[in-house]
C-alpha cells in the first residue's frame, strides 16, 4: 500500500522539479538576451557616433565656462567671472524639463545610460 502511494507522490515531485528547472533555464535566458541586445544598442550607437561632432561640440562648450574662469583669474577680470556666475543664475531659473532634457542630451551623448545617481532620481 506505502508503496502504491510513493510512486505517484514521487512522480510528482519529480515532474514539479523538471518545471522548476525549464523556469530558471527561461529566466537565464531572457537574461542573456537583455545584455546581448544592450550591447549590440552600444555597439551601433558608437557606429552611429563615429562620424558625429555632437560630442566634440558639447566638449567645447561645457569647457567655456573653465575658460572663462581661468581667464578672468588670470587677467585679473573680475567681471568676466561675475558674468558667468550670473548666467548660472538665470540657467537654474529655467523651467525644470527643459534642465533633464539638456541633461539627458549630454548624458546620451557621452553614454550614460540612467540618471539614478543624479538628483535623487530612482526606478
Amino acid at each position: 500500500m506505502l508503496s502504491s502511494l510513493i510512486g505517484p507522490i514521487s512522480g510528482l515531485v519529480s515532474e514539479w522539479m523538471q518545471r522548476r528547472g525549464e523556469v530558471k533555464a527561461a529566466k537565464h535566458e531572457i537574461k542573456l538576451k537583455k545584455l546581448t541586445t544592450a550591447a549590440d544598442a552600444d555597439h551601433e550607437s558608437a557606429k552611429g557616433m563615429a562620424a558625429s561632432w555632437k560630442d566634440e561640440y558639447l566638449t567645447v562648450l561645457l569647457t567655456i565656462p573653465l575658460i572663462i574662469v581661468f581667464h578672468g583669474s588670470l587677467m585679473g577680470s573680475t567681471e568676466e567671472i561675475e558674468h558667468l556666475k550670473h548666467a548660472f543664475s538665470v540657467m537654474t531659473e529655467l523651467p525644470d524639463w527643459y534642465q533633464w532634457a539638456v541633461l539627458g542630451a549630454i548624458a546620451s551623448s557621452f553614454g550614460i545610460r540612467t540618471f539614478d545617481k543624479f538628483g535623487g532620481v530612482s526606478k
